[in-house]
């Protein structure tokens, strides 16, 4: 009894680690998309270089950074067991 009783609590710290974690995480994107816009936004008269395309893709890429579109694209696509081809067109 007394290990249930631990594991509980384990559990729970964990659980509540991972929303803490969860919050920090979700402001680090905030911040991390206002600072992208403001340094490749802006009023300047200087466009995007393919480059710098680039480089912000495959940051995406690499950290599985997705807009929210696209995750409610995904979660539609699991629940309705489409592949969403047909609704590239």
């Amino acid at each position: 009894m007394n290990t249930d009783t631990t594991l509980l609590q384990k559990v729970e710290e964990l659980s509540a680690r991972v929303v803490v974690l969860e919050a920090e995480n979700r402001l680090l994107r905030q911040k991390l998309d206002q600072y992208v816009r403001h340094y490749f936004g802006g009023q300047r008269n200087e466009g995007l270089d393919k480059h710098q395309l680039e480089l912000l893709a495959r940051f995406a890429q690499r950290h599985h950074v997705t807009s929210g579109r696209a995750k409610d694209h995904d979660r539609y696509t699991q629940r309705s067991g489409t592949s969403g081809a047909a609704d590239a067109g």
